[in-house]
């Protein structure tokens, strides 16, 4: 695929291509369940971890807040972020910040604890701000439901994520470590590590 130099357009070629929520409900219809084989939800985060990836080394961009609205699934198995409102771009002088200066709603996207702490604006964020929505995602795409958010968004505490986390069949698994690296409260100690 090619995307054109403003980041508005993006062609590429594909069997098929469905949104996060119409692969879902297809998966639900094969498998039973609304949640993501293992399999897929290692693409998921192998594609969506080296898109940001992607936009921080070499476009000095980041990604505010993931969706599942905002995904796309080519071929039933590559997964891709789609939505340029969403994207910013990190201070070329420290590396680490960027600038949040459009208005956004907690039910936008996942939002990490600094986005929603935004009292006015213009307000700055570390680029890591986007691990932790990405961690959300794919917890949501693990578990097919939204309930850790929802608590979370009550008091703004990460430790409910986290005490959701522990009570998952997965716990102690290499998701389960990458979701706890992703989902801690300070930015600068968040990671994207699936080992």
């Amino acid at each position: 695929g090619t995307i054109t130099d403003d980041y508005l357009t993006l062609r590429f070629k594909a069997v098929s291509v469905k949104s996060f929520p119409q692969f879902i409900e297809e998966q639900s219809k094969v498998r039973g369940s609304k949640i993501l084989s293992i399999n897929l939800a290692a693409n998921m985060i192998s594609s969506l971890s080296a898109q940001l990836f992607h936009l921080t080394t070499k476009e000095s961009r980041m990604i505010i807040g993931y969706a599942p609205e905002n995904i796309i699934v080519l071929n039933g198995e590559t997964f891709a972020f789609l939505d340029s409102e969403l994207v910013v771009e990190i201070d070329p002088v420290g590396k680490e910040m960027a600038t949040i200066s459009c208005p956004f709603n907690v039910t936008d996207f996942f939002a990490s604890p600094e986005m929603l702490k935004i009292k006015e604006l213009p307000a700055y964020v570390h680029y890591k701000t986007a691990y932790f929505s990405l961690g959300c995602l794919l917890l949501y795409a693990l578990t097919g439901c939204d309930d850790f958010y929802k608590e979370y968004l009550k008091e703004i505490n990460c430790n409910k994520i986290h005490e959701y986390l522990n009570k998952l069949h997965f716990k102690n698994t290499k998701f389960y470590w990458l979701l706890s690296r992703c989902l801690v409260e300070d930015a600068t100690k968040r990671s994207v590590l699936f080992i």
